[in-house]
């Protein structure tokens, strides 16, 4: 290898510098430096061929750079030739003997012209040019010189593949998609797809670039799929490599998990790492993994396959693992929290908060009769709106009601999150009467039967009672819908999560044994029902007559028996504390502290709780991870003197997070205490941050794209998730990472 260098060095020596003796006579140039001798003469001596007389003219000077004069043989040289030609491929005439054939000076196949299209005279040429390169930038070697060219092309190299890592950056952080189907920039009819015409479109502004596209030599464009599969891998290992390096330095981490089918039909398990570095909570994407089965054991083996892939301490430094409330999850014996459990013994199980204040409300609606019936017509009445024909009669009401609103839609229900019903709730309450009057406008209508016999039925259901259950859910379920929006927060722990728990709790208790709000509702039902034109109190119904067989009997309920609520001691009755009586009923099941000693623990470092490092709460909490409960002791009763000692102008913790920050100059002196602060605050609230990643998910992995690999799913949603992490990538240390990995180089990066 060395001796092929040294072999390539040697002839571009050859090329650059000038031969030791330099042919033609001596009143020529003699070295390089000199330039071309050009004497400017009165008269030039005349030649007499064939009876025409012809002589050398000074203006061919200008026309060719490299044309020199003798006058001792009356004859022009080339000066390029003669200083940097090898003696090989020299041509005579325009070396040793001279040309001064002046009829032929200017013919096209021969003279001048001829010379000057000849290869060894622009090798010459060439060699002439780099050598005043190297005069004038004062490069000492032709080494040196050679040197200086590797190191621009390598420059310019680095620049391009920057450029090209920048726009597939843009393409993924953006969820758009790359490929096209014809990936092609020479046929302008056919889309390449975004990323080549992004591509194309940069270089246009950058001469430097744009000369790569004017070749046909499309390998040295690096715009190839495995390529960008080896960008976007590279760029994806060094945010997550970023990722994992604050874990690390936090010490101890949480894993947050949960499952979706994608567009594929490919079981996805979305892991995310919650951990406390830089004074901040973080909640970081690390990988997508495909579910080859979906038993516990399966789950549990990738889980942990993924952690330890990435160099993480499962059995010493996971404290807390987070997922939903399905079975094969949270399952005590055989769940994958068990199986974890097995191998790291301090990650404690948290069921999502989220979930299971969707499973109160579920409970809730699914219990009482009147509220399943109630979103059973809410659910009938999204239909009947949805059909085209009523849509856009309903869209013509609302703009004939209210022409300074926009329009609204009646929204479908989930039955996954029972808190955003809220909105459907709102959006009826707010529009009944336009509701009411495309309601009305198909029921007399004749065009199509069925239609007008569901638009009666539905309108008879709109009584008093609709619209009292309508106002009581819009408040219940907008107290719900707030408290989920602060569970699914990324700062949220658990101890501030029971405390908003807590507040939900009591603001329900109090409307519970007042009767303000229950008259509040009745008040609203009862304006609106005026306005929109519904009876308030509703017709007198038949009495049932009992059998004759029950005649002696005292009957307190008939099945079937519709409960009346036109009265408010009828609505509070058969409505109103039921459903608060059910919701507090479901809070104290779901959220009960009293037999969970980590939540009992959380509470008692949370500055802002009664139980404040109350040590008979913490014990509890401290043997589940080992800490010495003598030293724990010791640490909460300094502690509380330090707190007692903070100047008035500091500001005292008032969180879990704010603790911790407050106790990192001290982290030496309450070493117990920190390192229970520290996981307190990493352990799991809910599982929202991997629903987040599911809707990238669906950004991504669209049925046009459903072909694509997990690993560069993985890579492109990592890349989407932590767009924040990957804007901040270093380039320049970019490239020296995909040129370590990339061993099939066509372009020098270094």
């Amino acid at each position: 290898m060395q001796d092929a260098n040294e072999s390539e060095s040697e002839n571009s020596a050859r090329l650059l510098l000038p031969a030791t003796r330099v042919p033609g006579p001596r009143d020529l140039s003699q070295s390089p430096d000199d330039g071309p001798t050009r004497p400017l003469l009165q008269h030039y001596p005349v030649t007499d061929k064939g009876g025409r007389k012809r002589c050398f003219r000074s203006a061919w000077y200008q026309q060719y750079s490299w044309l020199e004069y003798s006058q001792i043989t009356n004859s022009v040289y080339c000066f390029a030739c003669r200083h940097f030609c090898c003696k090989e491929s020299a041509t005579d005439s325009f070396t040793v003997s001279g040309f001064q054939n002046w009829k032929k000076a200017f013919y096209t196949t021969a003279g001048f012209p001829q010379h000057d299209i000849s290869a060894p005279h622009m090798s010459a040429m060439v060699a002439w040019c780099n050598y005043k390169q190297m005069k004038q930038s004062g490069t000492s070697s032709v080494q040196a010189m050679i040197d200086e060219q590797y190191q621009k092309q390598v420059r310019e190299n680095r620049e391009y593949v920057k450029t090209v890592a920048q726009v597939l950056l843009l393409t993924c952080t953006q969820n758009i998609a790359q490929r096209g189907h014809r990936e092609s920039l020479s046929d302008v009819t056919v889309n390449p797809g975004n990323f080549r015409k992004i591509l194309q479109l940069v270089v246009q502004h950058d001469p430097i670039l744009q000369a790569r596209f004017l070749d046909d030599n499309i390998v040295s464009r690096y715009t190839g799929k495995d390529i960008q599969n080896e960008i976007i891998v590279a760029m994806a290992n060094m945010v997550r490599d970023q990722i994992v390096e604050d874990v690390k330095s936090s010490g101890v981490f949480s894993v947050i998990v949960d499952e979706t089918k994608d567009c594929a039909k490919t079981e996805q398990l979305s892991i995310v790492l919650r951990y406390f570095a830089h004074s901040k909570l973080h909640e970081s994407f690390l990988d997508f993994r495909a579910a080859d089965g979906l038993d516990a054991q399966s789950l549990s083996t990738e889980i942990l396959a993924a952690l330890r892939t990435y160099g993480l301490d499962v059995v010493s430094n996971l404290v807390g693992q987070g997922y939903d409330g399905a079975s094969v999850m949270s399952g005590v014996n055989r769940g994958v929290q068990q199986k974890i459990r097995e191998v790291a013994p301090n990650a404690v199980y948290v069921h999502c908060y989220a979930h299971r204040l969707n499973l109160v409300v579920v409970d809730v609606c699914k219990d009482i009769p009147l509220a399943r019936q109630f979103f059973a017509l809410l659910e009938r009445l999204y239909v009947f709106c949805s059909h085209s024909v009523p849509h856009q009669r309903w869209v013509e009401v609302q703009k004939q009601l209210y022409p300074q609103d926009a329009p609204r839609q009646l929204q479908r229900l989930s039955d996954t999150r029972w808190a955003c019903r809220v909105v459907a709730c709102r959006n009826i309450r707010d529009r009944l009467d336009a509701l009411i009057e495309t309601l009305c406008s198909f029921s007399e209508s004749s065009d199509n039967a069925d239609r007008s016999l569901e638009a009666k039925g539905l309108l008879a259901l709109l009584d008093i009672r609709f619209v009292l259950m309508l106002n009581m859910f819009c408040d219940l379920l907008g107290k719900v819908q707030l408290l989920s929006n602060q569970l699914q927060a990324k700062s949220v722990d658990l101890a501030k999560a029971a405390e908003l728990v807590t507040v939900l709790r009591d603001s329900l208790q109090e409307a519970r044994q007042s009767d303000e709000q229950a008259q509040q509702f009745f008040d609203a039902a009862q304006e609106q029902c005026n306005k929109c034109g519904i009876d308030v109190i509703p017709p007198a119904r038949r009495t049932a007559r009992l059998p004759r067989r029950f005649a002696n009997a005292h009957v307190m309920e008939t099945v079937g028996t519709r409960c009346d609520v036109d009265s408010l001691p009828s609505f509070k009755q058969n409505v109103y504390v039921p459903v608060v009586d059910r919701l507090l009923t479901e809070l104290d099941s779901r959220f009960s502290v009293e037999a969970n000693s980590v939540m009992i623990g959380c509470q008692a470092l949370n500055p802002g709780h009664s139980s404040f490092l109350d040590c008979n709460k913490l014990e509890p909490f401290a043997h589940i991870y080992n800490i010495n409960i003598e030293d724990l002791r010791h640490e909460a009763y300094q502690l509380r003197r330090l707190l007692e000692r903070t100047p008035a102008d500091v500001a005292k913790p008032t969180s879990l997070v704010s603790l911790v920050c407050f106790l990192e100059p001290y982290k030496l002196a309450f070493q117990e205490i920190a390192r229970l602060l520290s996981i307190a605050v990493v352990l799991p609230v809910s599982s929202a941050a991997c629903e987040r990643s599911f809707s990238a998910l669906k950004l991504i992995k669209t049925y046009l794209r459903s072909t694509m690999t997990n690993d560069r799913l993985s890579s492109v949603a990592l890349l989407s998730i932590e767009s924040t992490r990957a804007q901040n990538i270093d380039f320049s240390a970019f490239v020296d990472e995909f040129d370590s990995r990339h061993h099939n180089r066509k372009l020098l990066l270094h």
